[in-house]
């Protein structure tokens, strides 16, 4: 399995994320990133998978064949199927039965601005 990211691409990481927190066996490669290039070139088979030319990219060429996905909450589910381990641990007993990714992260601003 092969997963493209970027150093700063938030929806690589959360691929990245939830492939290490399944446990899954994956290479993580890096596309080039330079602050006056950003992205270019762009990686050969980010080109090829995405139409939108972008990262995540995951490529699972494993026995039941070439599998491409190019967009993060398909990684991510992608990820929950391909093990059966919970995401985030198993849940505190201090909180209410949740599943426990909805009772270990915030889901909800609380702040609250003043219309004074």
């Amino acid at each position: 399995m092969k997963l493209y990211s970027g150093p700063l691409s938030m929806f690589g990481a959360k691929a990245e994320i939830a492939a290490r927190e399944k446990g899954l066996a994956f290479d993580l490669i890096m596309v080039p990133f330079e602050m006056k290039t950003l992205y270019q070139p762009k990686h050969p088979d980010v080109l090829r998978i995405n139409p939108k030319r972008q990262v995540p990219v995951l490529i699972d060429d494993g026995p039941g064949g070439d599998l491409e996905i190019f967009d993060s909450t398909q990684i991510f589910e992608y990820s929950s199927r391909a093990s059966p381990s919970p995401l985030c641990g198993r849940p505190s007993p201090r909180h209410a039965p949740a599943p426990a990714c909805w009772s270990t992260s915030p889901t909800r601003s609380t702040s609250r601005r003043s219309s004074a």
